[in-house]
């Protein structure tokens, strides 16, 4: 129970006791009764019920109310049945109350996450036992009360029961925005300072060791927020951005474990900190997925604003025609400052029908992990709470 619900509680007991609310519908029943000089015996007969009935009403003892009874109560003390039932709630007592909130929350976790993809993402050890499922989903998000997840980010639990990539995906979305609240950048974000950088951002590309880790904490000290976050396979999401506290947190997945996905996802990302933050300032986040046809406008800016920034159309061009001598490919990424994955990947990306030869296994490509390495948070489980899951992220940007 969280601090709001035992407050509520606490005024209903207090006012109970004290006599300074309404009388409720025990008041209403007394009150009635004095008004026509009717008995206990009599109202009994008026209604159709026992006195022990009665009585169990009469001092908030009884277990259920028939839905007859509420409506007999509603016609004999004019009232409505939505009333009748409001005030026989208010009456409860904390147990019985604690008893209606844990109904809700089993019925939130039950409608709301495929409990078998919790399972298999580490975040639950069984799908039976719904309170303990509660008990660790607040652990793990470190909130006070499940329920408070619908405030938190209401859009997230705007559907109906979800598909197991959607529970993926809803978890994916959740843990960026508690991670971002708990590594809470204390730099203020400055856009002027981060478009003057960004020559220096793209020479950290020829360093596939070290590079994205320095970028990152360039990003950082000017308030910009990166956090590398787990692939979901079932989904199409290369990248999030969204504002909190009045400043960008960007999101990147390690989409396809390639070197020059996440770097060009990463300034993709940068456009639309750059150039969309004031939409973004509206609207709970902004996610980058091929798939969303509603966003392909704004998605294109992006892609050619990126493409740009890192390997300019006119250069690639050039590389293009002689994407077959290794040693051109070299030098020409030598002079720009760029690894040379990032030009075969451009070309994969135009030219598909290429990746057997321009590939991982052939050493074309290379892969993100040794870039992200030093930047990753936790994997999820059982270990950790979604502090915890950060933790070695927060450790790496607190060193700047």
């Amino acid at each position: 129970m969280n601090e709001k619900e035992q407050e509520r509680l606490l005024e209903q007991a207090y006012n109970v006791l004290f006599d300074s609310a309404p009388k409720g519908l025990i008041g209403r029943i007394r009150d009635y009764c004095e008004e026509f000089s009717i008995s206990e015996e009599r109202f009994c007969v008026i209604l159709g019920i026992t006195r022990p009935t009665l009585r169990r009403i009469l001092e908030n003892d009884a277990q259920k109310i028939d839905i007859f009874l509420v409506i007999k109560l509603s016609k004999v003390l004019n009232i409505s049945t939505q009333q009748i039932l409001q005030e026989y709630i208010d009456g409860l007592d904390i147990v019985k109350n604690n008893e209606i909130i844990q109904a809700e929350k089993r019925s939130f976790v039950a409608s709301n996450f495929d409990l078998k993809e919790l399972k298999k993402l580490g975040l639950i050890e069984q799908t039976k036992d719904l309170d303990k499922i509660i008990l660790r989903l607040e652990e793990f998000f470190k909130i006070d009360s499940i329920l408070s997840i619908k405030d938190y980010e209401s859009i997230l639990f705007s559907k109906a029961k979800l598909s197991p990539s959607e529970t993926s995906f809803k978890i994916w979305k959740l843990c960026a925005l508690k991670q971002a609240k708990f590594l809470s950048n204390p730099n203020p974000f400055d856009p002027q300072k981060v478009q003057a950088i960004l020559p220096n951002i793209k020479k950290c590309i020829a360093n596939p060791e070290k590079g994205l880790l320095a970028a990152c904490v360039a990003l950082w000290q000017l308030g910009i927020t990166v956090i590398i976050q787990e692939y979901q396979p079932k989904s199409t999401v290369r990248g999030a951005t969204f504002v909190r506290d009045n400043k960008p947190y960007i999101v990147l997945t390690n989409f396809q474990k390639r070197y020059d996905t996440i770097w060009f996802t990463l300034f993709h990302e940068l456009y639309h900190s750059l150039y969309d933050f004031d939409t973004f300032l509206s609207t709970p986040y902004h996610i980058t997925d091929p798939s969303q046809p509603d966003i392909l406008f704004m998605e294109e800016r992006a892609d050619n604003w990126a493409s740009e920034q890192i390997l300019s159309d006119k250069l690639y061009q050039t590389a293009k025609t002689r994407i077959n001598r290794k040693d051109f490919i070299e030098k020409l990424a030598f002079r720009l400052s760029i690894h040379p994955s990032i030009i075969y990947g451009r070309h994969l990306h135009f030219n598909s029908k290429d990746y057997k030869k321009f590939n991982l296994k052939n050493n074309y490509l290379i892969p993100s992990d040794i870039a992200v390495k030093n930047l990753k948070v936790h994997s999820l489980g059982m270990k950790y709470d979604i502090e915890k899951v950060v933790e070695p992220l927060k450790q790496v940007y607190n060193q700047y």
